[in-house]
């Protein structure tokens, strides 16, 4: 899936026009029919049966894919290419656990690493070598950073450290957020002094703490409750043994 990613990262993202679905049908239908979608693709994803299981894995993939080709507010190479980069991260977990061999994932990571590069050399060409080096360079410290974090998965970290690594999730899905407001109701630019940024950073990593612990945290303990299976009803067996 990975490789499939990159190959359509590198051949088709870069022609594939920004929020098509959103600028053809409006954005409300689009957000209604996703909502649509996900509210029959979760509960069949969850199921305990396997082709309901297997039907809302790949609506749910396809739902992904759809918005991300063609309706992103960013390149769709860009979309794809972040997709294919996680899905590399699953060629690895699978690799630890014997699922696939370690130079099957090996090959996967090299194949997605040297596409990103490519589609990023080629596709960020028309903004300036600027563009390419900011592209690149965060390929390769996204992919440093993960081999750092692989090669170091048995050690003890240090609580602040686990404590970010916890939050990281809300900090990706606040900092755009703040960032609008910090633009549209106080004014503040893209360039601030280092006092500034210290602020910035401190209110969102409060917020990510607060969103993690009351909205992220409760609802993955809702998730796993909703997709445990429930136990079969042994009681009147065991009652008739009693008897």
């Amino acid at each position: 899936m990975a490789v499939a990613l990159t190959a359509c990262g590198l051949l088709t993202g870069a022609y594939a026009p920004a929020a098509l679905l959103s600028r053809t049908a409006g954005t409300g239908p689009v957000v209604a029919v996703t909502v649509a979608a996900l509210a029959v693709a979760i509960p069949a994803a969850s199921s305990g049966r396997p082709a309901p299981r297997v039907a809302g894995g790949l609506l749910g993939g396809l739902l992904a894919l759809a918005l991300v080709a063609v309706n992103g507010r960013v390149g769709a190479w860009e979309g794809l290419l972040m997709l294919a980069a996680m899905f590399m991260g699953t060629a690895v977990h699978r690799a630890e656990h014997g699922q696939i061999s370690r130079r099957t994932a090996g090959a996967t990571g090299a194949v997605v690493l040297t596409g990103a590069l490519a589609a990023g050399t080629w596709n960020a060409a028309p903004y300036g070598r600027n563009a390419q080096l900011v592209w690149c360079g965060a390929v390769l410290a996204a992919a440093a950073t993960f081999a750092a974090g692989w090669r170091l998965r048995h050690r003890r970290f240090p609580a602040w450290a686990t404590g970010l690594g916890t939050i990281s999730f809300s900090v990706y899905l606040l900092h755009p957020l703040l960032l609008m407001v910090a633009a549209q109701f106080f004014d503040v630019s893209g360039r601030e002094d280092a006092v500034g940024l210290a602020f910035f950073l401190l209110v969102l990593i409060a917020a990510s703490w607060a969103s993690q612990r009351w909205i992220e945290a409760p609802a993955q303990r809702l998730g796993r409750r909703l997709a445990r299976p429930s136990a079969p009803d042994t009681r009147p067996a065991q009652h008739a043994l009693a008897s």
